[in-house]
């Protein structure tokens, strides 16, 4: 089984006078087109958080025109930037409006799990007991299939960042930690929101995080990355554990990519 995973488009309006704009444009189409020339073709795509940058109808709008464009079916999260109720309408996700986008894929030969982490008030991540029962309960209903969870903030620190720790409660850690202490067939955490590539574990479970598709927003300082390439990742499911590929590809757009550490978000 081939998972396809994007991450941090943070499509914003393409303005004719805006570069950056384009350049994020130009970044998710070039990765769409080079997942759907995968051979083999993914049997999944994934898109672990914000996806725009404004919250925008006409950004969504935009979203929804590149990535209809893939081949395999996509299932997305929302992330810090992103609006609920509008991921809602574009992508027809279960639940209500502005409620946590929760739900699981069980079709395939890996359960796929979409854990939503945004907060009320702020840029870094939350999960509340409301979140964690869910997890908890959805785990319990299928204990022998191997399950990856897809979320948009790391559960664990990420130690090559200004900020490590990118969730409002230092406890959330170690909350994840016991759930999936006590469902070891959660065999990966798929992430976004760093903005860097990044590899660690919590309990049993490894979890990895997958640079920003805008490429002006890279945070990749200690191996910088090509400055015109669209970055995605796939993983392999090979004998109960993932094979993870970083994936870069040419653009013709220039950009200049930024490499010190924002506020989260």
């Amino acid at each position: 089984m081939l998972i396809a995973q994007l991450a941090d488009t943070h499509l914003s309006d393409p303005l004719m006078d805006d570069p950056i704009s384009h350049s994020r444009m130009e970044c998710l189409r070039t990765a769409v087109n080079a997942i759907n020339k995968l051979d083999p073709s993914p049997s999944i795509i994934i898109h672990t958080g914000d996806m725009v940058q404004n919250r925008t109808h006409s950004e969504y709008k935009l979203a929804q025109i590149l990535l209809s464009d893939l081949q395999a079916p996509l299932y997305v999260v929302p992330g810090n930037r992103d609006s609920r109720r509008m991921l809602r309408e574009t992508f027809d996700l279960p639940g209500n409006r502005n409620e946590p986008v929760l739900y699981s894929i069980d079709t395939h030969e890996l359960r796929l799990i979409a854990l939503d982490t945004q907060s009320r008030d702020t840029r870094k991540g939350d999960l509340d007991e409301f979140r964690l029962r869910w997890l908890e309960n959805t785990l319990n209903t299928n204990k022998s299939k191997p399950t990856a969870i897809f979320m948009h903030h790391p559960p664990v620190p990420i130690t090559t960042s200004t900020f490590p720790w990118q969730f409002i409660r230092e406890e959330t850690r170690e909350e994840v930690s016991a759930i999936i202490s006590r469902h070891p067939q959660v065999i990966r955490i798929f992430c976004g929101h760093s903005h860097r590539l990044f590899r660690s574990s919590i309990a049993t479970a490894e979890v990895s995080t997958v640079t920003s598709l805008a490429a002006d927003l890279r945070m990749d300082d200690k191996n910088p990355l090509q400055d015109r390439d669209a970055v995605y990742h796939t993983h392999t499911l090979k004998g109960g554990s993932f094979i993870t590929k970083t994936h870069f590809v040419p653009m013709l757009i220039n950009h200049k990519p930024m490499h010190k550490d924002p506020p989260i978000g």
